[in-house]
């Protein structure tokens, strides 16, 4: 398990200027698809939250 942050300069400024994050999340990249933060995954982090005994996301 472990945890790096994908990110340049342009994804940053385009996050600034969306005012939230989509810009990160929404590139073609295949760690994007099956990232589990990823906020179109999110009904799957609620499942492993609640099988983790963490209830709501």
């Amino acid at each position: 398990m472990g945890w790096q942050i994908h990110i340049d300069a342009n994804i940053l400024k385009d996050c600034i200027e969306a005012g939230d994050n989509s810009p990160y999340w929404n590139r073609d990249l295949y760690y994007m698809r099956c990232d589990i933060r990823n906020p179109k995954h999110k009904e799957a982090l609620k499942a492993v939250l609640k099988q983790f005994g963490f209830g709501e996301a």
